[in-house]
C-alpha cells in the first residue's frame, strides 16, 4: 500500500485489483487495467489478472505494475497518487520484446466502481463530452446510450471518436476526454480524464458506478519498440469546481502558460453564406466602420464561399477578380485584423489535389482514397457529388509541405491575421496513414504544422476541432453547433425553427464547455445573431447574451450590420462587449 496525506491506494497481488481509499472510505474498488490488441488479426483484451508473470514495484507516493504476455509483450501500469485530491494519476508502457510487429488498439488505463458516499441515492448526473466542436456535450440525469445523431443537416456532428467500442456498457455514456460521475443528492463528484493529449483519443465510458478510461493507441508497434499512453487522471472533487480543477490540471500537464486576449469582429457567413463576393465584402466592411465607434470591433472574417475546397491559393475569379490580398488590404486600412476561413485537410473531389495528387490523400483499410463525410453523413449526401470530401494525410510529407505553402501565401503575402480552421476532424478519418501514428497525433501534426508555418503571433481559431487536439496549439475553439443556417434562414417558420434549435443547441454546449475557457483557449461560441430576419425567437437571443456575459468567451457578430438596429445593439450586443471593453 501507498499513502499520502490525502489517498490511500492498494494492489492485491493475489487477485491483481486495486483500491482506492481517502481517510474515510473506499473510493474506487475492483480496480484494474488492460490492453485491447490484435493477434492474427483477432481482438484480444487481456487484463493484468490474466498475466502469468507480474511484477509490483511501491515507491513513496507511486506503483508499478509489470506483466508479460506469452505472445512476447510486456505491459507496464504506473499509479502515483495527485498531490492535492484524493486521487490517482495514471499511464502505459508497452513493449514489443516479439519477433513481429504487435497491433495495439486501446490501453485500457482504468477499469473499475467508484463508491458513492454512505446514505446517498443510486440515482446519477454524468457530465457528457462530445468528441469535437459540434459534438453534444451536456450535464444529464440519468443513465442511457450516447447515440450519434444523423439528420441530413446534422451530418457533421460526431458524438463520439468514431470508433464505437460500446459493448462493455451497452447503454452506458460515452465521453471524450473527460467525465464527470455523480449522485444528484452528493456534492462529491468523480473526475476521469486524460491530462495530456499527445498519444490518442481518451474515452470515458460510464454506466452508473461503473467505468472505464481508455487511451487508443491504433498502431502497429515494432519489434524491440515501445508505446506510452497519455497520462489521465481519476480524482474526487466537489461538484461545483470539479471541472474547473480538471482544466486547470490539464493547462499544467500540457504547459499551457498565457492565453491570447479573445476577439471580436464580424463573420460573413450566417447572412451570406457561400454567396460572399468582393463588391458585399467591401459593402460589410463600410458599415463595419462605422459600427466599430459603437462596438469594439476587431477582425473582419471572410468565411467560406470564396475557393473550392482544395484550391486554397485559387480564389474564384468570378467573385474575386482582384484575389483576396486587396481586400486584406482594405480591411487593415479601415483599421481592421483581416481574418480568412480555410478548410486545411479537407479535399473536394474534383480538386486539383484530388486528381493530381491522390498519394496525399487519408486511406481506408484498403489503401483506397477515404471519403471522410461518408462516415458521417446520411446517405443522401453521399449522393451529391459537391459535398464529396476527401481528407488530406497531415503525415504525407509533401502534403505537409503543400500545407506550409499554402499558410505562408495566406499570411505572409496575402496579409491575413487570423485564421477559421474548420473541418479539422477530416484529418482524423483516416485507417491508413503514410506515417504510423494514431488518429488524435496525425491531426496534432497537421495542426504543429500549420502553426509553425504562420507563427505564434497569428490568432488560430480551430471548428470542427476534436476537443484533445487543439490544446496548446490554437488560439480559440468553436465549443458548439453552428448558431444559424444562412441556406434555410429566409424560408418562413422554417428558418425561424431551426435556426431556434441550434441556437438552444448551441447553447448547451457554450454552458457544458464553459470550464475550457481561458484556460486552455478562447471558448468561441460562433456568431450571435440579433437580426430579425433570422426568425429567432427573442428568449433565445436574451439568453444567449445572457449566459456569454456570464462565462464569457469570444463575440463575432453574424447578421449582415446593415440589418443591426440601434434597438439590437442596446438590448442585445453592447452588454456583452461592455464586457470586452
Amino acid at each position: 500500500m501507498i499513502e499520502n496525506k490525502l489517498t490511500k491506494l492498494a494492489f492485491d497481488r493475489s487477485d491483481r485489483h486495486f483500491v482506492l481509499w481517502d481517510k474515510s472510505r473506499k473510493i474506487i474498488e475492483k480496480g484494474t487495467f488492460g490492453l485491447w490488441w490484435r493477434e492474427n488479426g483477432d481482438d484480444k483484451h487481456t487484463f493484468i489478472s490474466q498475466l502469468d508473470q507480474v511484477e509490483v514495484e511501491e515507491l513513496v507516493h507511486s506503483v508499478k505494475v509489470t506483466g508479460r504476455h506469452s505472445a512476447g509483450w510486456n505491459m507496464t501500469w504506473e499509479a502515483k497518487l495527485c498531490d492535492d485530491e484524493v486521487g490517482i494519476e495514471v499511464e502505459m508502457k508497452f513493449e514489443n520484446i516479439s519477433n513481429a510487429p504487435i497491433e495495439l488498439v486501446d490501453a485500457i488505463l482504468l477499469e473499475g466502481e467508484y463508491v458513492k458516499p454512505d446514505g446517498v441515492s443510486d440515482k446519477w448526473w454524468v457530465f457528457e463530452n462530445g468528441w469535437q466542436s459540434w459534438s453534444p456535450s451536456v450535464s444529464r440525469s440519468g443513465i442511457r446510450a450516447s447515440k450519434l445523431p444523423r439528420f441530413l443537416w446534422l451530418r457533421d456532428i460526431n458524438l463520439g471518436s468514431l470508433r464505437y467500442r460500446s459493448t462493455w456498457l451497452k447503454r452506458g455514456i460515452l465521453s471524450e476526454m473527460v467525465g464527470r460521475l455523480t449522485t444528484v443528492d452528493s456534492d462529491e463528484s468523480l473526475i476521469l480524464g486524460t491530462l495530456t493529449t499527445n498519444q490518442g483519443f481518451t474515452e470515458v465510458f460510464t454506466d452508473k458506478n461503473k467505468f472505464r478510461v481508455t487511451c487508443q493507441a491504433e498502431i502497429k508497434v515494432p519489434v524491440g519498440s515501445s508505446w506510452e499512453s497519455d497520462r489521465v487522471i481519476a480524482f474526487t472533487a466537489s461538484r461545483a469546481t470539479a471541472l474547473d480543477t480538471y482544466a486547470d490540471k490539464v493547462a499544467k500537464a500540457m504547459h499551457i502558460k498565457k492565453i491570447k486576449p479573445p476577439m471580436t469582429g464580424w463573420c460573413s457567413w450566417y447572412w451570406y453564406g457561400p454567396a460572399i463576393n468582393h463588391q458585399n465584402l467591401l459593402s460589410e466592411l463600410e458599415i463595419m466602420k462605422k459600427l466599430s465607434q459603437t462596438l469594439p470591433l476587431k477582425v473582419f472574417l471572410i468565411d467560406g464561399g470564396w475557393s473550392k475546397w482544395g484550391e486554397w491559393l485559387t480564389p474564384y475569379k468570378s467573385k474575386f477578380p482582384q484575389g483576396l490580398k486587396s481586400i486584406a488590404q482594405k480591411t487593415v486600412e479601415a483599421g481592421f485584423i483581416p481574418g480568412l476561413w480555410l478548410a486545411p485537410f479537407m479535399i473536394q473531389r474534383g480538386s486539383d489535389i484530388y486528381r493530381n495528387h491522390p498519394e496525399w490523400l487519408l486511406r481506408d483499410k484498403h489503401n483506397r482514397p477515404l471519403e471522410v463525410r461518408k462516415i458521417t453523413a446520411s446517405s443522401l449526401v453521399n449522393e451529391i457529388g459537391g459535398l464529396a470530401m476527401y481528407g488530406l494525410d497531415p503525415t504525407h510529407p509533401e502534403a505537409q509541405k503543400y500545407l506550409v505553402s499554402v499558410m505562408k501565401t495566406v499570411v505572409n503575402d496575402w496579409g491575413f491575421r487570423y485564421l477559421k480552421l474548420d473541418f479539422l476532424y477530416g484529418a482524423c478519418m483516416g485507417e491508413i496513414y503514410y506515417q504510423s501514428m494514431s488518429r488524435l497525433e496525425a491531426l496534432r501534426a497537421g495542426l504543429k504544422v500549420i502553426r509553425e508555418a504562420v507563427g505564434d503571433e497569428i490568432y488560430i481559431l480551430g471548428c470542427g476541432c476534436p476537443i484533445e487536439a487543439g490544446v496548446g496549439i490554437i488560439d480559440a475553439l468553436r465549443i458548439g453547433l453552428d448558431t444559424g443556417q444562412p441556406l434555410t434562414r429566409t424560408i418562413p417558420v422554417v428558418g425561424g425553427v431551426i435556426n431556434d434549435f441550434c441556437y438552444r443547441r448551441a447553447r448547451q454546449n457554450v454552458e457544458a464547455r464553459s470550464f475550457m475557457n481561458s484556460k486552455w483557449w478562447n471558448n468561441d461560441p460562433d456568431c450571435i445573431l440579433v437580426a430579425d430576419s433570422q426568425q429567432l425567437h427573442a428568449t433565445e437571443k436574451e439568453a444567449m447574451t445572457s449566459l456569454l456575459r456570464r462565462v464569457g468567451g469570444q463575440v463575432f457578430l453574424g447578421d449582415s450590420l446593415k440589418e443591426i438596429t440601434d434597438e439590437h445593439i442596446e438590448k442585445y450586443l453592447r452588454p456583452l462587449f461592455e464586457e470586452k471593453t
